[in-house]
C-alpha cells in the first residue's frame, strides 16, 4: 500500500499543472479536452465528426505549445486530426 501511495503522490506532483487550475484550484479544462481520445464517444454522423474535437484540440495544443515547439508542426495538426477522424470512421 505504501508503494501505491508513493506512486500516486509522484504522478499527482508530475501532472499538478494539468490536474488543477493554479489560480482557482478547480479542474483544469485540459482534462475535459482529452475526451477526444475516446473514439467510442465520437459522433457517428459524418458532418458532426468533421468539427468534433476541434476546439478541444486547439486547447490541448495551446496548453502544450512550449513542449511541442520544434517537435510538432502545429499548423498541420488540424488537417491531420480530420484525416484521423475520417480514417477511424471508415475503418474501425
Amino acid at each position: 500500500m505504501i508503494i501505491a501511495k508513493r506512486l500516486s503522490d509522484c504522478i499527482s506532483q508530475q501532472f499538478k499543472d494539468v490536474l488543477s487550475d493554479s489560480e482557482s484550484g478547480s479542474p483544469n479544462p485540459i482534462i475535459g479536452a482529452v475526451k477526444i481520445l475516446d473514439i467510442k464517444a465520437w459522433p457517428k454522423n459524418r458532418s458532426e465528426l468533421h468539427t468534433f474535437g476541434d476546439s478541444e484540440l486547439s486547447l490541448v495544443l495551446s496548453h502544450f505549445e512550449k513542449v511541442l515547439v520544434g517537435k510538432v508542426d502545429c499548423t498541420e495538426v488540424s488537417s491531420e486530426w480530420l484525416c484521423l477522424k475520417l480514417y477511424v470512421a471508415d475503418n474501425l
